[in-house]
């Protein structure tokens, strides 16, 4: 599951993917949130629409997250079938994106929640988005993308796969710095900025690592939103929307960079 939105300035896109991990439902409560804020308050957000347009694609594992409100709460992969012989199923979609996948922090093992398998965009909910982007190239300048996760409270740049730093670290940085302290200065909640690999862990074949090293974006970050562990996934209701406002106060930081 996720959802992706994009911003665009005379051909400029801005693109969030939320919850691609199934059982991360704050996510898509965030996109929704982010969603009705955008239609049905549009003048308060003229200053941006005025020159943005946002693409929102709310869920990409779909059969994971069905799951998860059927079967298993905790389920985070996709739901296809790759012929394990312990019966397990899914893949990690965050980890089958062509971009260096098969790479530290990915697993062979069709059980594991991080199998990546068993070839790059083998899972449709990888494939479609990248042909996507990809198919839009010639008439879309993609420049922005934002991938929303939990949990961890963490504002992280690429890269995934490795500790090395991307050439413009720096000002993804420093953008991502005065985006959380906005998200801070809501309800307090403090978010730790970094490379992803070093603030996190290794991820191989991530779709934040295969928008900055193939899809052609510029400002790349992953958000992995509320709490830092004490209620985890399963984040009570309370806090819905509290972490919708502050992550979209968060985010429109970014998307003002257009009209400054």
């Amino acid at each position: 599951m996720g959802l992706y939105v994009i911003f665009i300035k005379l051909l400029l896109f801005f693109f969030i993917i939320k919850a691609i991990h199934a059982r991360e439902w704050i996510a898509p409560s965030t996109a929704t949130y982010i969603i009705n804020e955008l239609v049905t308050k549009s003048e308060n957000y003229a200053h941006l629409l005025s020159v943005l347009d946002f693409y929102i694609l709310p869920i990409i594992n779909t059969d994971g997250y069905v799951y998860t409100h059927t079967t298993d709460r905790m389920w985070r992969k996709t739901r296809s079938d790759h012929d394990s012989p312990f019966g397990c199923r899914g893949v990690d979609a965050n980890r089958n994106f062509g971009f260096h996948w098969g790479e530290r922090g990915s697993s062979n093992d069709k059980c594991d929640e991080t199998y990546r398998g068993p070839e790059a965009y083998s899972e449709p909910e990888a494939f479609v988005m990248k042909e996507f982007i990809v198919n839009n190239r010639e008439t879309i300048k993609w420049d922005t993308y934002i991938t929303l996760h939990s949990y961890s409270q963490l504002w992280m740049t690429p890269w995934g796969y490795t500790k090395d730093l991307t050439e413009d670290y720096q000002e993804l940085k420093r953008l991502g710095d005065e985006a959380a302290e906005e998200l801070k200065s809501h309800f307090g909640t403090a978010y730790r900025v970094g490379n992803a690999a070093s603030i996190l862990y290794y991820s191989s074949g991530s779709s934040r690592d295969w928008a900055k090293g193939e899809g052609g974006f510029k400002y790349v970050y992953t958000l992995e939103l509320r709490d830092k562990g004490q209620y985890g996934f399963l984040l009570p209701k309370e806090q819905i929307i509290p972490t919708a406002i502050e992550t979209w106060a968060g985010i429109q930081i970014v998307a003002k960079t257009y009209i400054k």
